[in-house]
């Protein structure tokens, strides 16, 4: 088994700098400590390994779900043919029914969904018909601001495009009448519903001086996630928060309980509400549910690999009829699991359309082939998701470089290092550092501040700003 570990390794170090694979492979097999890395052996799951085998007899028939290339009729005000790429063109010209886009890195996902709403609004559709649903609004605005310049006739701008949360406000507002509520409801924001949890977590006295209790952040956490994965607190608990389940369940499951009659007595909906409550209606009231799907014709999803179960079921419910359903996504760039995502939603797409049309987009616009080949090697590993091999025209480039060190305070400094060698170069402001976790950062943040290079942190707060570095910060003054 160490010999075929050593293999892979050795493969995959080849797409690194040589001088920075030598020190890795100057190591004897028993000091690799192989079962602690990434290709250690995991333990058998019969349920993934069911999920694989299903997802495999999916992946048969991707390249029979192609669809046909069509002629394009005369007097496009677009040059369709000459400004998307073969795999981008089936895309945006593919016939009405179900559309798996299944978007590389860097393949020119957006500008597929830009030119396939201009192709649509080119065959007469009406733009009021067209639904785009996203997960920033900055994305939906970017989208129809980009096809606004393609077609200055003003049609994009009738589009709706937005998020799931403020499309589930509009409907609800619109058709409060049929669902049976108030269409002036207010909607609280993270931070408000984080605030009413911790009010009730005192009137309810789960927090005393003898009794310590999950703070209001991480109670409004363990809420959300389980309404958006629609499961039971204690699933989420075990799975997630297992020192909180055995002490806090029945308390946690009381303070829900509470904040949703609160909510319900003040007329009050938090996120989480908009897509439940959206989701209730398309499901149990038929009046509700046929009245919102005669609004759109054609429904379009961006980032498919990160919807929720909610998200994936009222999308689903509003194409349910005309099944103009397209959805675009890559399961190699999930990444928002802690919010409940369902990578499965996207994996499981040609199942549940079992007449959709599939495309690959896999040429890459923003990397050379040399970076490319180290993304090839990572993901052909994957065994739960859809066969890619990214590639770029873009042939000569640097590789990237492979630094095998031994701890986060050894990352810092090696780090800091770089960054003062590229520096003045190339300017503090050029350079990002990317990491998979906020705390992962604590270290380097310290070294940077040592070392007086400026930075900022997007997503996250600043060490220095950490309440308890704060705290301390203050009684050491």
């Amino acid at each position: 088994m160490a010999d075929e570990h050593l293999k892979h390794i050795s493969e995959f170090l080849d797409f690194f700098t040589p001088q920075q694979r030598g020190d890795f492979l100057e190591l004897a097999p028993d000091e690799l400590a192989l079962d602690r890395y990434i290709y250690s052996q995991p333990k058998p799951d019969p349920a993934l390994e069911a999920q694989i085998r299903r997802l495999q007899q999916i992946n048969q028939s991707l390249d029979e779900r192609l669809p046909p290339q069509l002629a394009l009729p005369p007097g496009l005000s677009v040059d369709y043919a000459a400004e998307l790429n073969r795999r981008q063109l089936q895309a945006v010209t593919c016939a009405a029914g179900p559309l798996l886009v299944i978007a590389g890195a860097g393949s020119g996902k957006t500008r597929t969904l830009v030119y396939r709403l201009s192709y649509l609004l080119e065959q007469g559709l009406d733009p009021h018909r067209i639904l785009l649903l996203t997960f920033t609004r900055r994305a939906a605005h970017q989208m129809l601001a980009r096809a606004a310049r393609l077609r200055p006739d003003g049609g994009p701008q009738q589009v709706m495009g937005g998020t799931f949360h403020a499309f589930c406000a509009w409907l609800l507002r619109r058709l409060a009448p049929l669902a049976g509520i108030a269409a002036n409801f207010t909607i609280i924001d993270t931070v408000d519903a984080s605030d009413i949890l911790d009010l009730i977590c005192a009137e309810l006295k789960l927090r005393t001086k003898d009794r310590a209790f999950p703070r209001k952040g991480r109670i409004q956490e363990i809420v959300s996630k389980a309404r958006n994965a629609q499961t039971r607190l204690e699933v989420v608990l075990e799975r997630d928060y297992p020192e909180l389940l055995a002490d806090y369940a029945e308390a946690l499951n009381l303070l829900a309980s509470t904040y949703a009659a609160y909510k319900l007595g003040n007329q009050l909906m938090d996120y989480d509400d908009l897509l439940e409550q959206t989701h209730h209606q398309l499901r149990d009231n038929p009046r509700f549910a046929r009245r919102a799907r005669e609004f759109f014709e054609h429904v379009m999803v961006d980032e498919y690999q990160d919807t929720n179960q909610l998200q994936k079921e009222i999308a689903e419910s509003l194409a349910l009829e005309h099944r103009n359903l397209m959805v675009v996504g890559d399961d190699a760039q999930s990444i928002y699991g802690f919010r409940g995502a369902r990578l499965e939603n996207i994996l499981r797409f040609p199942a549940s359309w079992p007449d959709c049309h599939v495309v690959r987009l896999e040429q890459n616009y923003r990397s050379s082939q040399a970076v490319l080949r180290v993304a090839n090697a990572i993901i052909a590993h994957n065994r739960l998701g859809f066969p890619k091999r990214l590639f770029s025209e873009q042939v000569e480039g640097p590789k990237p470089q492979l630094a095998r060190l031994y701890g986060a305070e050894d990352e810092a400094i090696w780090i800091a290092d770089r960054i003062l060698e590229l520096h003045p170069a190339v300017p503090f402001a050029s350079m990002a550092v990317l990491y998979r976790a906020g705390f992962h950062s604590n270290y380097l943040q310290a070294e940077l501040l040592k070392r007086r290079i400026p930075f900022v942190v997007y997503g996250g707060i600043r060490f220095t700003e950490r309440r308890h570095v704060k705290d301390l910060v203050a009684y050491l003054r």
